[in-house]
């Protein structure tokens, strides 16, 4: 990770990218967009900055999930949880999200649950 990190342009989101795609080391959690806004969505974290969002979710996802997990929920938001139009009711997460902009709903919505 301090070797990537000295690099031109690398920050802890490529650097875990690299370590854990590549090399199977999962050094941190990948914290993207879609990470960041599904973590907030899901009331992972409240945090708005990438590396206190990395950190809360190091805390809560186990380290052998670290990889997958960054993974999972980088395809979550591209295809299921949509910044501008979430489809919710496709949503297999639907039950646990309680957003407050969520298109479609079984379950109460908070308002400190933010994209």
């Amino acid at each position: 990770m301090e070797k990537l990190l000295t690099l031109p342009g690398v920050a802890r989101k490529t650097a875990n990218v690299v370590l854990g795609t590549w090399f199977r080391k999962a050094e941190g959690v990948v914290v993207d967009t879609h990470v960041h806004r599904i973590s907030r969505r899901l009331e992972l974290t409240t945090n708005d900055d990438p590396q206190k969002i990395e950190q809360d979710l190091m805390r809560i996802i186990p380290r052998d999930r670290w990889i997958l997990f960054s993974h999972q929920i980088i395809w979550h938001g591209r295809r299921v949880c949509i910044a501008r139009k979430p489809k919710c009711v496709d949503c297999p997460l639907e039950n646990i999200c309680h957003a407050a902009d969520k298109t479609w709903s079984t379950v109460d919505m908070h308002k400190n649950a933010k994209a």
